[in-house]
Parts: structure tokens; C-alpha cells; sequence
């Protein structure tokens, strides 16, 4: 190299640049042992998407092939994930201070193993650091409980053993696999103070959906929509339960095929949660499919017949995602009443443009209460970035009949009266709406409950009326009607049953059965506590307080040692 820098001064500039272009290459500087800052490796594109620096690993982590990436700004933030068996050598520093490169488990793709169902070794969450403590490895979980903000963490060795704790939300599949066995990450079950999770499916297997939590529709009568697809009972074609490629997280796939089955020319799946409830906070990870002539949709229907003579849409549906594969990236959210409905055109109903919808996972999130609907659809950093739609109470229960349990259905319609209004393209089949996980969350001031009697008619439905989301304690109690499980599903004694279940009481009332004296003395009940002094409490809490016009009158008297009335 010497003789020829000598002898062909001039080119001598060019090889003396591939020479320090060689040299510089040995002083990228790893963080977390994979990946670091200004760097790149070049070719092998597999793919890209657009997302944050921080995110990128993690999508090299979810996608089949993906070895190692680089990260630049280019469109607001590219993650370029690459293929191919490379090691950090591979890597040359560029001048780019905001470029990241990164190799997955040491270039060939992992994955990482759960532990409790929250926590790994030899995995790392990337940015949104909060706060570090030197602490050992056991503590680092406890610690990040302990401060306020802290969703998930990553542990390692450095400084005798550091917890680095961080905010935000995520999922585990935004953890990325190291090549440190000592390092450690975790995210918290419930990163929200205010919420707690009650029922969950992550997916995480191959093979069939779990027969506990989950039943199908099965027919090709047109579902009321002139639908295309007949919808198959528990077939893997149409619905399964698929690990990420290298990794133990796994996703729903609902998958529309072309086939011929029960006089359709395609198959689908309509998947049914068998757990049912009222208000709460329900969410679901999903990317969704394209295609002209898809009509996937994320939603809920009642589990009885409470109102009039017709189920729908007198008892009421909630649409938190709807999409048509001819306008994929437009998501719709909207709910159906018996006053408000589509066959009236006045349907609450709104929708945003969702510009990934179809290349990444957004979360759709369904908050319900006593007297209000909002639906939203985010990412991972910001679940509720976007509002899509607010319904509040309004009426009677032809405008408000979301007052009893709803269930989940999951499904992909093929054509129908909206997503088949310009045609099927049968050249788009199969397509798959995969599904990450689905959680049910509820609010911690909602906890306790109990039942109340009354005597009339009258009195319950007056209760309804005017105890309904009520501020008591400073929280809004919930009244519904309630009947045993036992009973049949008949709408005309349901309307005549006397019980209630009242919820959401104030800690001090735990575990309580209220009763309320009200509409002019018309109505009285009877409430039982487990101790007398949750009964003492009850009556310095509830005596003379206000109803309306009518103040509550609560005396107690003991019965049975430990049982107290009022």
C-alpha cells in the first residue's frame, strides 16, 4: 500500500480515505451490548417502516428474517431493517449524531424468554429512560412499582448494577434480545395507577384460539349485511394462534380465503368472547387488512335481549374499529341504538385517517362508563393519541342501552352492503387482520359493589333513574338491574325484577349493599354489612344525604351477632 500510495499520488487521496474509512469502523461505540448511535450497515434491506429510533429493534425483533437494522431520520423516522448473519464489524460510523444501527441477538434473530409473564433476561427496552437507582436485579421490578410514572425497565450491570427506569407505554414485543445474560427488562401488569386488569389474551401459542374464552358464528346467510363469506367453527385456516417468527409473543390471525364453502366462494371467521361485562376500559393491538371488498371490524353486542321485542338495534352495538379495504387507512367507530341506527341515517358515527393502519400494529381503545363512549385509536407511546368518537347519555334506553354486559367479536366480513359496495378483487386473497393482544381493564374506584331489594316496581325503576352515576363520596355510583344466572333470558320479567346491583362505591363503604330511602318514602330496601362497623360507617356517610329532592334516612340495628341492617 506504501509503493502504491507513492507511486499514484493521484489517487492517493481515495486510498488513503478507504483506509480511514476502515479504521473509523473500529470505534463504534455499543450501548446495551447491540446497538449504537451514528452508525449503519449497509444493504441487505428487508424492509421498512416508519417509526421512532427507539422502536426500531423491536420491529427487526417482530419481523421474519430481520438480523440487524439502521435507523435514520429520512420521512420523520425510517427503521430500514436488514437480513443476513452480521456482527457488530460489520458496522462503519457515519456523521449522522441521530443514525442508529443494531444487530439482534448478535445477528441472528431471537427470542426472548418470559418469565412471571413480565419479565426477561438478555433483553433491553430502547429510550424513554425516567430515573436510575443502583439496585440489584431482583429489586429493579419493585423500584420502578415504587416511582411514579414507570411502566416498564431495563436492568444491567453497570455501576455494580443499575435499574433504568422507564415511561411510556409498551408491550413486550418492543423488547429487544442482547447478547448480555446478565441484563434484564420487565414491564409492570398494569401501568396505570387507576386501573386494573381484570381479563386478557395475548395469543401467545401455535395453534387454535383458547375454547375457554372464545366461541365462532358459523353460517353464510348474509349476517343482515348481504355478506359474501361463510364463516367457518374453529377452522385454523381462518382463525389461529401464530408466534412472532423468533420470538414467545404471539397474535390472533383472522385470515378471509377464497373457497368455496356452504355456497359461498370464501371462508372467514367471527370470533365471540364468552366473557361479558359493563364499563370499562377495553383495548385491542391490531393491524389491519386492505383489499378491495374486506369489511374487518373490532366490536360488541349485548348478551340479552333486555329491551322491546327486537334485539337489534334496540339493545344497542358498539363499533370501536370498522374499516373498508377499498379506504383502508380510513378507521370508523360508531354506535347503533334503537333511535339512532344506520337503517335511520343518524348513527353517532366518525372516523380519522389512520396512515399505518395496514403496515403496523395501532392500539383501539374503548373506554365506557355510566354515562359516556369514547373510542380512540394510537400507538404504543400514546394508546389515545386520536379520539375518534364521544357518546354521551342521553334519554331512555332507546338512546342509552348500555347499561348491561356487552361481548367481543372479531371478525373480516367479505363484501356485504359496505365493504362490497365497489366489488371484490379476488385477486387480494388471503388477507389477515392480526390480532396482538386483547385486554379489559377496570377502573379501581369501581371495585366494590352490592345488591339492593325493593319492594316495588316503582322503587327500581325510580332507583335507576335517579341513583344512576350519582356522586357519592366523590365517585359516581352504578345502577343497573340484575337478576339470578339461573333465571331465562325473558325480556318482560327481567323489566319486572326487583334487585339491582349498585357499584363503585367509596372505599370506606367496602364491600357494602346500599339503601336508599326515596321517591316521597315510595321506595325502601335493605342492605347487609359483613361487620358492624362497615354498618357505622354506612350510617355516618349516608344519613340525610340528598337524592334529587328527598334526603336518605339510615338508622341500624344488628341481627345475628355480626349482621347489620339499615
Amino acid at each position: 500500500m506504501i509503493k502504491i500510495l507513492s507511486t499514484w499520488t493521484l489517487f492517493g487521496c481515495i486510498v488513503v480515505n478507504i483506509l480511514f474509512l476502515d479504521l473509523v469502523k473500529c470505534i463504534v461505540n455499543w450501548n446495551g451490548n447491540d446497538w449504537a448511535m451514528s452508525c449503519d450497515f449497509r444493504g441487505n434491506d428487508l424492509s421498512n417502516a416508519l417509526t421512532s429510533s427507539e422502536r426500531c429493534g423491536g420491529k427487526c425483533g417482530e419481523t421474519q428474517g430481520c438480523t440487524h437494522f439502521t435507523w435514520t431520520g429520512y420521512s420523520g423516522g425510517t427503521c430500514w431493517m436488514k437480513s443476513g448473519a452480521v456482527s457488530k464489524t460489520d458496522a462503519f460510523s457515519t456523521n449522522d449524531p441521530n443514525m442508529v444501527c443494531g444487530v439482534v441477538n448478535g445477528g441472528q434473530q431471537g427470542a426472548i424468554q418470559w418469565n412471571g409473564n413480565n419479565w426477561a433476561k438478555s433483553c433491553d427496552f430502547r429510550g424513554n429512560d425516567l430515573f436510575n437507582v443502583r439496585v440489584s436485579a431482583e429489586l429493579c421490578g419493585g423500584k420502578c412499582v415504587e416511582t411514579q410514572g414507570c411502566t416498564h425497565f431495563t436492568w444491567t450491570p453497570y455501576n455494580g448494577g443499575t435499574c433504568w427506569m422507564k415511561s411510556g407505554a409498551v408491550s413486550k414485543s418492543d423488547a429487544v434480545p442482547t447478547n448480555d445474560p446478565n441484563m434484564i427488562c420487565g414491564v409492570l401488569e398494569n401501568s396505570n395507577s387507576d386501573w386494573t386488569r381484570v381479563w386478557e389474551d395475548n395469543f401467545d401459542w401455535n395453534g387454535g384460539v383458547d375454547p375457554n374464552r372464545w366461541e365462532f358464528d358459523v353460517g353464510g346467510d348474509g349476517w343482515g349485511n348481504n355478506e359474501q363469506q361463510y364463516y367457518t367453527n374453529n377452522r385454523l385456516e381462518n382463525a389461529r394462534c401464530e408466534l412472532f417468527p423468533g420470538s414467545t409473543n404471539g397474535r390472533l390471525i383472522v385470515e378471509a380465503r377464497r373457497e368455496n364453502m356452504g355456497n359461498k366462494q370464501y371462508t372467514s371467521a367471527r370470533l365471540k368472547s364468552k366473557v361479558k361485562w359493563t364499563y370499562g376500559r377495553l383495548q385491542i393491538r391490531a393491524k389491519l387488512p386492505d383489499g378491495r371488498g374486506l369489511w374487518p371490524a373490532l366490536w360488541m353486542l349485548p348478551e340479552k335481549q333486555t329491551y322491546s321485542n327486537t334485539y337489534w338495534p334496540d339493545n344497542g352495538e358498539i363499533d370501536l374499529m370498522e374499516q373498508v379495504g377499498y379506504d383502508p387507512l380510513r378507521v370508523v367507530s360508531t354506535v347503533h341504538t334503537q333511535a339512532y341506527n344506520h337503517m335511520k341515517g343518524n348513527q353517532p358515527t366518525n372516523s380519522i385517517i389512520v396512515n399505518d393502519a395496514v403496515t403496523n400494529f395501532k392500539i383501539y381503545t374503548l373506554d365506557w362508563n355510566v354515562d359516556k363512549i369514547e373510542m380512540f385509536v394510537g400507538d404504543d407511546a400514546n394508546p389515545f393519541a386520536n379520539r375518534i368518537l364521544v357518546w354521551n347519555k342521553q334519554g331512555d334506553w332507546t338512546q342509552w342501552p348500555f347499561d348491561k354486559p356487552f361481548f367481543i367479536l372479531i371478525n373480516i366480513a367479505v363484501g356485504g352492503s359496505w365493504g362490497g359496495s365497489q366489488g371484490i378483487d379476488n385477486n387480494i386473497f388471503p388477507r389477515r387482520m392480526e390480532i396482538d393482544w386483547i385486554i379489559k381493564d377496570e377502573n379501581r374506584q369501581s371495585k366494590d359493589y352490592g345488591f339492593v331489594h325493593f319492594e316495588t316496581q316503582e322503587a327500581v325503576d325510580n332507583a335507576i333513574d335517579k341513583l344512576n352515576g350519582m356522586l357519592l363520596g366523590g365517585k359516581k355510583i352504578y345502577v343497573v338491574r340484575c337478576k339470578p344466572h339461573n333465571q331465562e333470558a325473558d325480556s318482560e320479567k327481567a323489566l319486572k325484577f326487583t334487585d339491582l346491583i349498585i357499584t363503585n362505591f367509596d372505599d370506606r363503604l367496602d364491600k357494602q349493599i346500599l339503601s336508599e330511602i326515596f321517591f316521597k318514602s315510595k321506595g325502601f330496601g335493605f342492605c347487609s354489612f359483613e361487620n358492624p362497623e362497615e354498618a357505622k360507617q354506612a350510617v355516618e356517610a349516608l344519613n340525610g344525604y340528598s337524592i334529587g329532592d328527598t334526603q336518605l334516612y339510615v338508622v341500624g340495628y344488628t341481627k345475628k351477632k355480626l349482621n347489620a341492617k339499615t
